[in-house]
């Protein structure tokens, strides 16, 4: 599962998207869930995942957190994320 923090008026967010819709359609991560989060108006989930900022992405596998990043809109690290919850 990787979630995403997400605002409607980020630019980081927005960049971000399309290469996680790319990953999602990839053959190498068909087993990845991404959900979102709304920054603005689901205050208690980022308490509950510790988050300070839209355009984070948290990354778990078989329950336990492997990985995070924040405001990264490279494919080569988002890609790096995603490759986290596998295995």
């Amino acid at each position: 599962v990787v979630l995403a923090i997400v605002a409607s008026w980020c630019p980081t967010c927005k960049a971000q998207r399309p290469i996680e819709e790319s990953l999602l359609a990839a053959p190498t991560y068909r087993e990845v869930t991404m959900m979102t989060i709304d920054f603005d108006s689901q205050k208690p989930l980022l308490a509950r995942y510790k988050v300070a900022m839209q355009s984070t992405l948290v990354a778990f596998r078989g329950g336990k957190e492997v990985g995070r990043s924040v405001a990264d809109t490279r494919r080569e690290g988002i890609e790096a994320l995603f490759r986290k919850t596998l295995d």
